[in-house]
């Protein structure tokens, strides 16, 4: 079997990227073979590793159909699409977000189509009329559309009504993170992902300032992005040391910037740390407190519905902060550090983050590609 996944987004990094690779890599294993078109390129050892071919080409907008100059923009990037489906000879589509990547393979194959959002179903522009017309004239040609949480599903309904089957599927993460933790002296409060100003970063360093923490432990921030001068300033503004570099000897009162952390540096990083700050105002899935919970990091989050409906209690113990403020932060911060609980709180979730394993998880998206081919007239997925 040939699949083609179709990305609007980066994939070698981030959420999409994580789970396309997982996919791929469940699909290899089973002797299918897997290609990728994107509106973004990725460097060519990464495309190498994951794909059989990989195309950047132009993908269209259909909140722009009206408008002449992008309608030819859009007849272009359908045709170059399907010119990529027939050299491959692709049997199946998976559509990762819906803007842009659904509307044109929509457009440019009669192959089955699974489609998945990451989080684009919550934007304001599939309120627009003409955008939900111009869904709805490929409605049929979707077999099903995947979010990550029912916040997702709520909201994919609301935009689309009965246009798709809404099928939830969780992230998931990778068996390594799940083995037992490495251990360690659980001496660092840590923050990891992508540095941009949305991830509130700068608030983080505000707040570990603000705590009586700060003179036990130091703050690690592992990343790379454009938000890297801000959280700097706010290090110096709050008289913070600043050091690049994976801390060897935790020293309190600093802030080390870890840079970008993958494989078993990133999971022997995320098993140092006590505490596991991730002040984000917006998370489609938080795939970093999956890993932080499986490490055995206690979670301080923004209160997020994403979060609530994917981590219920009593199983799962996250301490959610209800305002964008470094003062309740740090008093979060330090009433975690020092609770008693702490360890208990930890050990459940490490238990129960097992339910994200991706081995469970590939086999709901294989439910998917067997119902998409079925439909279509087509063998089965093995």
């Amino acid at each position: 079997m040939r699949i083609l996944f179709v990305s609007e987004h980066a994939v070698h990094y981030g959420g999409i990227g994580a789970v396309i690779q997982q996919l791929c890599l469940g699909l290899k294993q089973r002797g299918h073979q897997c290609f990728l078109y994107t509106g973004q390129a990725i460097p060519d050892e990464d495309g190498e590793l994951w794909f059989d071919g990989v195309v950047t080409g132009p993908l269209a907008a259909p909140a722009r159909v009206s408008d002449l100059t992008q309608h030819r923009s859009n007849r272009q990037a359908f045709s170059a699409l399907a010119a990529a489906i027939e050299h491959w000879q692709v049997d199946l589509v998976h559509c990762h977000e819906v803007h842009r990547s659904l509307y044109t393979a929509a457009h440019s194959t009669d192959r089955p189509i699974v489609a998945s959002s990451h989080g684009g179903v919550f934007h304001k522009r599939y309120r627009k009329k003409r955008v939900i017309r111009a869904y709805r004239a490929i409605g049929p040609r979707v077999s099903c559309l995947t979010v990550l949480n029912a916040a997702m599903a709520d909201a994919a309904r609301q935009r689309f009504g009965k246009l798709f089957e809404i099928v939830t599927i969780p992230n998931g993460i990778e068996d390594d993170w799940l083995n037992e933790a490495t251990g360690g002296p659980r001496d660092i409060l840590l923050c990891a992902g992508r540095l941009s100003q949305d991830k509130c970063y700068d608030l983080a360093v505000d707040a570990y300032a603000a705590s009586s923490t700060r003179r036990q432990l130091p703050l690690v921030i592992a990343g790379e992005g454009e938000a890297e001068g801000e959280i700097i300033a706010r290090a110096h503004a709050n008289h913070i040391n600043i050091v690049r570099g994976m801390p060897d000897e935790a020293a309190p009162d600093t802030l080390y910037l870890a840079g970008y952390q993958t494989g078993s540096n990133k999971r022997q990083l995320f098993a140092r740390a006590r505490l596991f700050l991730h002040p984000s105002r917006f998370e489609a899935f938080g795939i970093v407190l999956l890993e932080a919970m499986a490490q055995g990091a206690m979670p301080l989050c923004a209160d997020l519905p994403t979060y609530r409906s994917q981590f219920p209690p009593p199983g799962y113990r996250l301490h959610y902060v209800d305002r964008a403020e470094a003062s309740p932060w740090a008093r979060a911060i330090d009433t975690c550090a020092l609770s008693p609980e702490l360890a208990t709180w930890c050990r459940n979730n490490r238990q129960a983050v097992k339910a994200f394993a991706w081995s469970n998880i590939f086999e709901q998206y294989m439910d998917c590609y067997r119902t998409a081919m079925a439909d279509a007239g087509q063998d089965a997925l093995q």
